[in-house]
């Protein structure tokens, strides 16, 4: 999860790529202005390209249905009796 912070733009080098070289996977979620931020200087391009995923950085509700990838997974509607 990346935010509009000092430091955003080093997200991919000082967080992504070394989680990848040790093995693991990576999803990247931002908050819209991080997003806008990273859009900008072809930094959320190059986070995309490294992990294999779309970075995610507009909200939707949670009776939205969730996209991955080319997928639309219906979200799970739960109810307190």
């Amino acid at each position: 999860m990346g935010t509009a912070a000092d430091g955003v733009e080093q997200l991919r080098t000082g967080l992504v790529e070394p989680a990848i070289a040790l093995g693991r996977q990576v999803a990247v979620t931002l908050t819209p202005n991080a997003g806008q931020w990273l859009r900008a200087n072809g930094e959320l391009d190059r986070l995309e390209a490294v992990t294999g995923l779309p970075v995610r950085d507009t909200p939707r509700l949670p009776t939205e249905a969730r996209k991955v990838g080319s997928m639309t997974l219906k979200s799970a509607s739960t109810s307190a009796p």
